[in-house]
């Protein structure tokens, strides 16, 4: 059953929303001169959220649980997962077995220390949980975390290919 309210429809069964959180003013040089807007942002959406009966995955860099722990609990507070997506926004491609191991730690124990439940999910930064970097699979389910991989389902059902050499594009 579909419901709509202010142009927005909603499925009661199959609404999947995943959110980065995440600050950009960390990616880009001098980002700190920009104004502060994640509390703002996520307000915002949490507000959406609870207006729509809908709960999200909050996909949380450890930077952010790190700066914003009252924010992450607010976030478990209203009922919406709170998921790895790596502590300072690494792409998996720039990484090794050994330094995504000790990155997904430090992301996890952000997480935690925030006051995050029970940390199952994980999703790469810019998509780079690809064939180039299927070691991370394996190190995962390790620490208990299963990989979000929609983006790569939703493009092989689609029949887009070319993905691995996308995100390599973007290291650099």
């Amino acid at each position: 059953m579909l419901t709509q309210t202010d142009g927005f429809s909603v499925s009661e069964k199959n609404l999947l929303l995943g959110i980065d959180l995440e600050d950009v003013r960390d990616q880009i040089p001098d980002g700190i001169r920009y104004e502060d807007r994640m509390q703002v942002n996520v307000d915002r959406i949490l507000s959406f959220l609870r207006a729509k009966n809908a709960f999200a995955t909050f996909f949380t860099v450890g930077s952010v649980a790190r700066r914003l722990p009252d924010l992450l609990r607010e976030i478990a507070a209203q009922g919406h997962e709170i998921a790895a997506h790596g502590d300072v926004h690494t792409q998996l491609t720039r990484l090794n077995p050994e330094s995504f191991s000790e990155d997904l730690a430090r992301n996890l124990e952000a997480l935690y220390d925030a006051g995050a439940p029970r940390v199952k999910g994980f999703r790469a930064p810019t998509f780079s949980l690809t064939q180039s970097t299927r070691w991370a699979h394996k190190l995962l389910a390790d620490a208990g975390l299963t990989p979000e991989d929609l983006y790569q389902e939703l493009a092989r059902r689609q029949g887009v290919s070319g993905l691995d050499e996308k995100a390599s594009r973007k290291d650099g």
